[in-house]
């Protein structure tokens, strides 16, 4: 468990800031009236995202492997940190709608269905708490393990010969 202390600590530090977030969100109006604009106050916290991984993985190359950290061992300890991101998902999404915003998805449907009749019944489909924990899920997965390359890459130690 040791081994692993950092990408813990750092996963729940992600899911703690995850839920402030969603607070806001809901705060500025995002999850009601300007919820039409939704997707785009999610867009920011993609750079959240980015530099929760480096100080995360930058805590581990000095924690844990004495400032000396390769691209390998840094790139594991980014996948290791988007599993268990990705494990607590599911919680943050339970947290989001039925104690933060428990109207949301009835709003992003009514929105949705607002704006093209049509697709109120694909709305219904995409809109609800199973749908949003698997995208969740695998949204964590992908963008993490992206993520978790590129920060290797500029976290590891660059060779001085």
């Amino acid at each position: 468990m040791k081994k692993f202390s950092v990408e813990i600590k750092w996963s729940i530090i992600f899911s703690v800031i995850a839920v402030l977030w969603i607070v806001f969100e809901k705060m500025a109006g995002f999850h009601d009236e300007k919820i039409s604009s939704y997707f785009f106050i999610c867009l920011p916290f993609g750079l959240v995202y980015a530099i929760l991984y480096t100080l995360a993985l930058k805590e581990k190359k000095t924690r844990f492997y004495n400032g000396t950290i390769t691209y390998k061992q840094a790139f594991i300890s980014g996948a290791i940190l988007t599993l268990l991101i990705g494990a607590f998902s599911p919680l943050v999404q339970l947290i989001f709608h039925e104690s933060i915003s428990p109207d949301f998805f009835k709003n992003a449907i009514a929105n949705a269905a607002k704006s093209k009749p049509e697709n109120s019944a694909f709305a219904t489909g995409y809109f609800n708490l199973q749908s949003f924990i698997t995208q969740g899920i695998f949204n964590i997965l992908s963008i993490g393990v992206l993520t978790a390359a590129i920060v290797a890459y500029f976290t590891q130690t660059k060779n001085t010969k």
